[in-house]
């Protein structure tokens, strides 16, 4: 499901079409793209996730974090930590010793469609217009164009960068401050 509606795109775009009907598809790419880049769950909903111990802390992969409903290691349930909502992470005084297979979560977490915070939208409206672009010049970007005696450059993704920066360094500045740097 995409991050932004498609409506909501072409507004922050400032288009008038859907792209002959692709923005839809378009879009959902484009948030799955940024949810990787972003190491982390977007959507709210109910998720189930294997965590590992090793410390004090175990990260869940959607936040903020509505409710915790269970955490259990080998079908023992855990019930004393304190849950850090808005950035996703278990707390617990006597750690989270290594176990196999971890730590299971069932948790609600992710933002409603509608709270999304905005720079993600827009990070996505413009990815989807950078991997429609992709699609009329098989994924190449155009480096310069020249009108007399027509003229056109193309820069690969290698040569330019990778993942997300090669597609829009203005959305990766825009997800910047929700990203998760490792867990």
């Amino acid at each position: 499901m995409a991050l932004i509606a498609p409506q909501e795109a072409q507004t922050l775009l400032g288009i008038q079409d859907d792209l002959e009907g692709r923005l839809p598809l378009l879009l959902d790419a484009a948030s799955g793209l940024i949810e990787e880049h972003l190491n982390r769950r977007l959507l709210k909903k109910a998720y189930t996730q294997q965590c590992v111990g090793g410390g004090q802390l175990l990260y869940l992969s959607a936040f903020p974090v509505e409710s915790v409903a269970s955490v259990a290691c080998e079908g023992e349930a855990i019930d004393d930590f304190q849950v850090d909502a808005e950035y996703g992470v278990l707390v617990r005084r006597a750690g989270w010793p290594n176990a196999w297979p971890g730590y299971a979560v069932s948790y609600v977490g992710g933002y409603e469609i509608s709270d999304i915070p905005l720079p993600i939208k827009q990070a996505c409206a413009l990815l989807a217009l950078s991997l429609n672009a992709g699609v009329s010049h098989a994924g190449q970007k155009i480096a310069s164009e020249a009108i007399g005696d027509y003229r056109i450059s193309y820069v690969t993704d290698a040569v330019k960068g990778q993942g997300l920066e090669a597609l829009s360094p203005t959305a990766v500045s825009l997800l910047r401050p929700y990203r998760r740097i490792g867990f």
